[in-house]
Parts: C-alpha cells; structure tokens; sequence
C-alpha cells in the first residue's frame, strides 16, 4: 500500500492490553484541543479549543516530537491514521475478531500539536497526548475489545509518528465469576460479601479493597442485581 504519491507507507505496531471500547471512566482534567471534523484548528472562542472535556476515554497514545534519528519536528507533519485490531465483538456484529478497522484521525491540526506538554527549561513541544473515544467502535460496529493498534504514516518520512507507548484507560479485567472475596476460590466464605456487594456497593469496596464486585455478575450481563442470585447459588451447589 502506499500514499496518494506512490512513494511510501509506514506503519507501526503498538501492543497494548486487551482494552473495552466502552464504559471507560477516564477523562482529563486539564483542557484539552478537539479536531473539527475538517481538520481544522478550531477557533481559540469555540469550545473545541483548550476544552475540559466531560467525555471518558477508552485509550491513549503518547508521542515525542522528538525522532528516533534525533531530530526535533514541528508538530505540522505528525497527522497519524490509528488502525486498532479487533479481539471481541458482540453477538451479530459485522465485525469479526481479527480485523481492522481504520480511525480517521488528524493529529496535526493544520500544524498545531494535540495536547502538547511544553518541558521546561524551553517552551518547545515535546509531546503529545493523544486521547482515543472507542465508544462508536462498540455501539456501531458491535466491536466489544480491542488488543492492539497499528499506525499508519502514508507520508513515510522517518520524523512523522514517533510513538512512545500506548495506555489502555478501560483494560479488560480477568475475573472470577463467584469469587467476592477474591480469595482465589468459590465457597461459601463468598456468600456474605456477594450480599453486601449487591446491597451496598460502597461498603463492599471499603471492606474488600481491590476485589471486582462485578465477580457477582453470574449470569454475565453487566450487572449486578437480583438476577444473579440463582445463579450465584446454582454455582456455589454445583
């Protein structure tokens, strides 16, 4: 594959955990820049720009301005297309696991950098956070995790992406269906904790710090409720 000129593509792999496209609870707390869906810079009076956003992100990409060769770019060329590789879907997805899909993304902004970290001493940009909203990949392609990203370079000079590392914000967590005081097993010392954990969430973090109540969620359809107490019994009896 190559660019609109016929001259080069560069692409680089970025692993990163297996990470939900939705219900992430990250979001920034500094202002942030949004793309317009042009592309371009927005406005410095529209709420695109310097923003604190009430949006939670799911992923995010930390790139140097600084190449691997050394050389400092001015932030004009770093645009980056963001494939992401499909690990999970949902039942009647179009999607299948092990496919593509291709993030439209303009990172440079007509030259201005996204999110750029000034470090001291100079005021010289020498990174980029890059924020990434998976939610549509779940509520329109039915996409439910994702495992890695690949970035895509098409003018395939060697000063354009220089990724960092990649943070999953939502990771997948492995749980164990049944296991409320995460003491590595199913019995009945669980079945005081599933109770608070259904009754009062608040106390079953304070006395269970680190356990996922969502190990409760027996019937695995994203809750915690009444409907889970059959099951959770029907476990514990075998």
């Amino acid at each position: 594959i190559f660019n609109v000129l016929m001259t080069a593509l560069r692409g680089m792999r970025v692993n990163v955990t297996d990470t939900l496209t939705f219900g992430g609870s990250f979001a920034p707390t500094e202002g942030v820049y949004f793309v317009e869906p042009t592309g371009r810079l927005p406005n410095a009076r529209s709420g695109l720009y310097n923003a604190t956003s009430g949006r939670t992100f799911e992923a995010a990409l930390l790139e140097t301005n600084v190449g691997f060769d050394g050389l400092f770019e001015s932030g004009a060329t770093d645009d980056v297309g963001i494939v992401v590789e499909v690990l999970d879907v949902e039942p009647g997805s179009q999607v299948v696991p092990g496919e593509f899909v291709f993030l439209s993304f303009t990172g440079g902004m007509q030259g201005a950098d996204v999110d750029g970290v000034a470090v001291q001493p100079g005021a010289s940009v020498v990174a980029n956070v890059i924020y990434l909203d998976l939610d549509n990949l779940h509520d329109v392609l039915g996409i439910r995790t994702i495992e890695q990203f690949w970035l895509i370079d098409a003018g395939g000079a060697t000063n354009e992406i220089d990724p960092i590392e990649a943070f999953s914000l939502n990771p997948v967590i492995v749980r164990t269906p049944g296991d409320l005081n995460c003491d590595g097993s199913v019995n009945n010392f669980d079945i005081d904790p599933f109770v608070l954990a259904l009754t009062d969430p608040t106390a079953y973090a304070a006395q269970f710090p680190g356990c996922d109540p969502l190990n409760g969620d027996i019937n695995n359809d994203g809750l915690l409720n009444n409907f889970d107490i059959d099951p959770f019994v029907a476990l514990l009896t075998g």
